[in-house]
């Protein structure tokens, strides 16, 4: 036991002494080779081994998700792309012009006389809107006072009213907006809207005047239709009417009943618009009617106007007869003395004629004629014998008013005489009616 236990030692002894610097011996460096080769080889056979083996296909969940975040970041580049370009190229500022517009309001006070001022109070219901661009605000929109001008003269604002000149509070003003389209896309810039809208307010109330009332003014037409004259007095008591205005009217002659003509009142309107005046109308029309009118037709002639007239005739052929009745015989008969006693028969009336005058014909010439004849029957007293003569009793420019001659006391007849012919109708027709055809219509009064 106790040998055993010595011999341990010893062994041990000997393992722990230390070891000798020999050099190796030629069967250890093949070993050593043989160990550094051996891990490089079963790293190239492992590398074949595993090229060797068949590759593992790849999961398509993820070759999905990596396509689409590539077309999702293609995408947002184009998007991005798009919105510079838009900005950049294509975007047009849109421009509200009713925060643009200058509305100026004003009373017109123009007249033949005085210049028109627009700077006059705006008086309700007489008033005028004048619209504009306003420099200052487009200059602080475009960035530019050169694009702000450009702007202001290419853009033409127009106000639709019928009623420009006589707006009223509340009343809606429309404005329209005209501009060139490329001019705006030039300029990138579009209109919200072409149209734009404004209500009327602010206008000052003013007394109304009246220039034509019945106590201002009269209207004086004289003469026969269709040859009227016609003057405008002022008769009125108002001292604006009495001091500042005068009237005239469009046709002074040549008026015929039914006709309209138009009186103007001149005034001075910028004394009107200082006092504040406002006048309601400075035009009226007056229609003539109820004036005497020349006759042009026999249904005009009514039997009281014939009646009128004939007994004229009658009174003056009798006249004729004695104031003549000796030469109508002696001169124009073979055998009758001069100065030889005779009798004379009642006129008879035989026919009676209405002349009126042609459109051609000249202007004095009278606008109507008015003729009847009248047949005498003379009786010789010595011998006698009897001879027949036909008067021609004629007035010109007869008139009729209310049914009733004009001036039918002043009428003026005429008679023929013995140097007329007239030894039968037909002889006195030709000579003293048939005569006139060339200017006057002849028309047989029944």
């Amino acid at each position: 036991m106790e040998e055993n236990k010595n011999e341990v030692i010893k062994n041990s002894a000997e393992d722990n002494a230390p070891v000798k610097n020999e050099e190796p011996k030629k069967s250890d460096e093949v070993k050593t080779e043989i160990k550094k080769e051996e891990p490089k080889k079963a790293k190239e056979a492992k590398s074949e081994a595993k090229k060797a083996e068949p590759k593992k296909p790849k999961d398509p969940a993820k070759k999905k998700k990596g396509i689409m975040i590539a077309v999702l970041i293609i995408i947002i580049i184009a998007v991005i792309a798009a919105v510079i370009v838009y900005f950049t190229v294509f975007h047009r500022k849109t421009i509200d012009l009713a925060d643009y517009i200058d509305v100026k309001y004003y009373t017109d006070n123009s007249s033949s006389y005085y210049y028109d001022d627009t700077d006059t109070p705006a008086y309700n219901g007489y008033t005028t809107a004048q619209v504009s661009l306003d420099e200052d605000k487009l200059k602080d929109l475009l960035d530019s006072k050169r694009k702000a001008e450009k702007f202001i003269e290419k853009a033409t604002l127009t106000v639709e009213n019928d009623n420009n000149g006589n707006l009223s509070n509340g009343d809606t003003l429309e404005i329209k907006i005209d501009i060139s389209n490329n001019y705006l896309k030039d300029e990138k810039l579009k209109l919200k809207d072409d149209t734009i809208t404004v209500t009327v307010d602010g206008l000052e109330e003013a007394d109304v005047l009246d220039l034509f009332g019945e106590d201002d003014f009269e209207v004086d037409v004289t003469g026969v239709s269709p040859d009227l004259s016609i003057s405008v007095n002022n008769n009125s008591t108002n001292k604006f009417i009495k001091d500042n205005v005068t009237y005239s009217v469009d046709k002074y002659s040549g008026v015929a009943n039914g006709d309209t003509v138009t009186i103007t009142a001149y005034y001075d309107k910028s004394a009107a618009l200082d006092e504040g005046i406002i006048i309601a109308d400075d035009t009226y029309d007056y229609t003539v009617e109820g004036m005497p009118e020349y006759v042009d037709s026999v249904d005009e002639l009514n039997d009281t106007e014939l009646e009128t007239l004939r007994a004229g005739f009658l009174e003056n052929v009798k006249e004729a007869i004695t104031d003549e009745g000796v030469y109508i015989i002696s001169r124009n008969y073979d055998g009758v003395e001069y100065g030889a006693e005779y009798t004379t028969s009642e006129p008879e009336l035989m026919a009676t004629y209405l002349l009126t005058k042609k459109g051609t014909s000249s202007s004095w010439n009278a606008d109507n004629r008015v003729s009847a004849i009248y047949k005498v029957v003379y009786t010789i007293t010595s011998t006698g014998a009897t001879y027949e003569w036909y008067y021609v009793a004629s007035t010109t420019d007869v008139a009729v008013q209310d049914g009733n001659l004009y001036d039918a006391e002043d009428i003026s007849y005429s008679v023929s005489g013995s140097w007329d012919d007239g030894k039968t109708q037909d002889e006195a027709y030709n000579d003293l009616i048939d005569s006139y055809k060339s200017n006057y219509v002849i028309e047989t009064v029944e």
